[in-house]
């Protein structure tokens, strides 16, 4: 499961107050984490730009400590950096298309 701010979301947000958005993304971000962990599912959530309302950068950076906070011990947090040694480590066969 994925979680991207793109920029439907920016759009479509653009008449809403940072508070307004801030609630919005972060009851969304915590739905889905809370889905994917139930079912063990992998989460990756990213921000691919920053335009100019700093309140996504500020949304994503919340929700990952309070997603921390309540599974602390039950999930691994790891950084795109980390996510893509792991893929260049493996020794798992690659299928091709």
């Amino acid at each position: 499961m994925a979680i991207l701010m793109d920029y439907n979301f920016f759009i479509r947000q653009k008449e809403l107050s940072d508070r307004e958005v801030e609630e919005k993304m972060e009851e969304l971000y915590l739905n889905e984490a809370k889905y994917c962990f139930e079912n063990s599912m992998p989460l990756f959530i990213s921000h691919h730009f920053h335009l100019d309302r700093e309140v996504y950068w500020k949304v994503l950076k919340n929700t990952i400590f309070k997603l921390r906070k309540i599974y602390k011990d039950k999930i691994e947090f790891i950084t795109i950096d980390e996510l893509c040694d792991m893929i260049l480590s493996s020794s798992e066969p690659r299928i091709s298309m």
